[in-house]
């Protein structure tokens, strides 16, 4: 979460984001408004990550946190050089757009749980579909070692030469 809300902070409508063109507004009303464009799931996590870095509690999560967090991306590193780790990138399937609106909180929390582990341990890693279930792509992902990024790359290569792309929906449908 604290991640989330450091990375997500940088959308403030000036450089990334929805650009907004109206400077004459207060800075509040500015940032207020460029905020307002974020869904609910990234809203929630700004204010949970805030809420953990702050002083009050920092002693109590954040430090914790930092700590599971390097003993995970030792762990990971160990095993991805011993080959690659290939694990889902959702642990669902995947839901159409207008079945993703209807997500619970914890479900849309869960929608990307899987993509953690690699995103805040720097590893590297790709996802990229492997199936299909009611036309929309189920997607695989794997982590690599520090540095080969090239393997991975090489190794989604050879995937999909067999692999038959199709996608059954437009997004208009979806």
């Amino acid at each position: 979460m604290a991640e989330a809300s450091t990375n997500l902070a940088k959308y403030t409508g000036f450089k990334y984001g929805n650009i907004l063109d109206d400077f004459s507004k207060e800075y509040n009303e500015f940032f207020t408004e460029a905020r307002e464009k974020f869904g609910n799931e990234a809203k929630r996590r700004i204010v949970l990550g805030t809420y953990i870095r702050s002083a009050s509690v920092r002693e109590k999560y954040y430090y914790k946190a930092l700590q599971i967090r390097r003993r995970i991306g030792e762990r990971l590193k160990e095993a991805a050089g011993k080959g690659h780790i290939i694990m889902p990138t959702m642990p669902m399937l995947p839901p159409k757009i207008s079945e993703a609106n209807k997500l619970s909180p914890l479900q849309t929390y869960m929608v990307d749980i899987l993509t953690v582990p690699a995103n805040l341990t720097g590893l590297p890693h790709i996802s990229f579909p492997t199936d299909y279930s009611n036309g929309l792509p189920i997607g695989t992902q794997v982590i690599g070692a520090p540095y080969e990024e090239y393997k991975l790359l090489d190794f989604v290569g050879e995937w999909e030469k067999g692999f038959k792309y199709r996608f059954a929906y437009n997004l208009g449908s979806l």
